[in-house]
C-alpha cells in the first residue's frame, strides 16, 4: 500500500505483522506479508517499532527503506529507488530478489500462479521489472532466463522445474 500523508503533529500509525510505523508526513510505501514487511519512504518522515524488539526502534529518512521480519531488520536501510516505486504503475522491480520473492509478489496480482517445483528454486536471484499481472509472461521469461521446463498443462498454476536435458 502507498500512504500519502499530510504534515501534522498526530501521525498516522500503519500496523503490520512484524511492527508498526508511525508516518507523521509524506509518503511511504509498505508491503506487508504477516511474517515480513517492506517499507520505503519517499517523502517525510517515519518511525519503525518491532512489534518484538520494542528496543530496535528505525527512523527512515526519505528515500529509504528496509526489510524486517519477526527478528528485526533483514540486511541493512538500502535506497529507495525509482523503480522500487513504480508498482504503483502496474511494474514490479526487482535487484538480485531471489526466485521465491519474485514469485510471491507476482502470485498477488494474478489468479495464474507461479509454483516452483523445487524450493532449491527460490534461492536463485532475479534483477529486472516485470508487468504486474503477466504471471504466465514472467513463468515463461524465468524458464528461458533460467533453462527452467513450465508446466502449463493447470492454466491457473504455472509450476517451473528444473529441465531434463
Amino acid at each position: 500500500a502507498r500512504f500519502a500523508v499530510a504534515a501534522s503533529d498526530r501521525p498516522l500509525v500503519i500496523e503490520t505483522g512484524v511492527g508498526s510505523i508511525a508516518l507523521t508526513g509524506g509518503i511511504l510505501d509498505v508491503e506487508d506479508n504477516d511474517s515480513t514487511a517492506r517499507i520505503g519512504l519517499l517523502r517525510g518522515t517515519a518511525i519503525f517499532r518491532p512489534r518484538n524488539r520494542p528496543a530496535g526502534v528505525i527512523r527512515l529518512s526519505p528515500g529509504s527503506s528496509f526489510e524486517v521480519d519477526r527478528n528485526g531488520p533483514v540486511g541493512s536501510i538500502a535506497r529507495f529507488t525509482t523503480s522500487d516505486a513504480r508498482w504503483t504503475a502496474g511494474m514490479l522491480a526487482f535487484e538480485g530478489a531471489p526466485l521465491s520473492t519474485v514469485v510471491a509478489a507476482a502470485n498477488r496480482y494474478d489468479r495464474v500462479q507461479i509454483a516452483l517445483a523445487d524450493p532449491g528454486l527460490g534461492a536463485l536471484r532475479y534483477t529486472g521489472t516485470v508487468k504486474a499481472g503477466d504471471t504466465a509472461g514472467l513463468a515463461r521469461m524465468l524458464a528461458a532466463m533460467f533453462k527452467l521446463r513450465c508446466d502449463e498443462r493447470d492454466p491457473r498454476r504455472l509450476v517451473l522445474s528444473r529441465s531434463s536435458d
